[in-house]
């Protein structure tokens, strides 16, 4: 919730969730569908995305299996979204897979190019898709779910921690896009040489990795971008990156009842901040790499 406690997620906001058949896109529909939000889900096996979508209040989701490494099938879904819905309030990307080993030499060439597809090129194809009717949203948001593994990556992990790597990137790029679309807007409103900087809760940027959040979010690591002159603090889309690293469920937990699960985050955490986003000022979620670490 803002501080003068209006929603930026207001009922029927139009949620993508891409990569929804597995937990963590279970947990994350059934979040924001009862949220208010109508949520569309995509992902590539039918019977994950019939079990997303039963878990939802009736009629809050709706279910679509998209090639996401094919450029145009993503776009299709996108402009098949905007059509039927007038909107794109938000993008999740969810979209996961891991190969590697233990040593340097396990990391193979091929392993590199199934992870290059899999977590580079569905965000490049979803937020190329997606970008436009999100920076039309008056509170678009695209938040992509990444891993601790890109800023820290092990020798058997290099395939992983390069795609995850490449893919915050990516969409820190696409903040910058926002955050310059922003600025262009709050240049052409009457009296925009009046305006002032933003008053987010950050206070402005963040600037070393570990310096501590204040207000929303309080205890989240957070890198930023410094907000533009003239924005408005709750105005416009917004790109995020919520970093874990790795994710746990109930049914995990109950396969593994002796294990500890050091760090991880629980699914249902990851949707309650996904969530949030859509409460939070601008500035303080565009361009920010969030640490769901514990």
């Amino acid at each position: 919730m803002t501080p003068d406690g209006f929603r930026l997620l207001p009922e029927g906001s139009v949620i993508a969730v891409a990569g929804a058949g597995g937990p963590a896109g279970q947990a994350v529909v059934r979040r924001l569908a009862r949220a208010g939000a109508i949520v569309e889900a995509a992902d590539a096996a039918q019977d994950r995305l019939d079990e997303t979508v039963a878990l939802a209040p009736r009629g809050r989701a709706h279910g679509t299996i998209v090639d996401l490494t094919d450029a145009a099938a993503t776009r299709a879904w996108a402009d098949e979204i905007e059509d039927r819905h007038g909107r794109v309030d938000g993008l999740v990307h969810l979209v996961g897979g891991w190969r590697g080993g233990k040593e340097f030499g396990d990391n193979t060439i091929e392993d590199w190019e199934f992870l290059h597809k899999l977590l580079v090129r569905t965000v490049q194809n979803t937020s190329l898709a997606f970008h436009d009717a999100l920076a039309r949203a008056p509170h678009g948001r695209f938040v992509l779910v990444s891993a601790t593994a890109a800023a820290k990556p092990t020798a058997g992990n290099a395939g992983y921690a390069a795609a995850k790597s490449a893919a915050e990137t990516w969409t820190l790029a696409m903040a910058d896009s926002f955050r310059r679309l922003r600025r262009d807007r709050a240049a052409e409103r009457p009296g925009s040489d009046r305006a002032t900087t933003s008053g987010a809760t950050t206070g402005g940027a963040v600037e070393a990795v570990g310096a501590e959040v204040s207000g929303a979010g309080a205890g989240r690591v957070a890198v930023g971008a410094e907000p533009f002159d003239g924005a408005e603090p709750m105005d416009g889309p917004a790109a995020a990156i919520l970093v874990v690293k790795a994710l746990v469920w109930p049914l995990l937990r109950a396969e593994r009842p002796d294990a500890k699960f050091p760090g991880y985050t629980d699914v249902a955490d990851l949707a309650e901040e996904i969530a949030a986003l859509w409460d939070r000022p601008t500035d303080d979620v565009n361009g920010q790499r969030l640490c769901l670490t514990q």
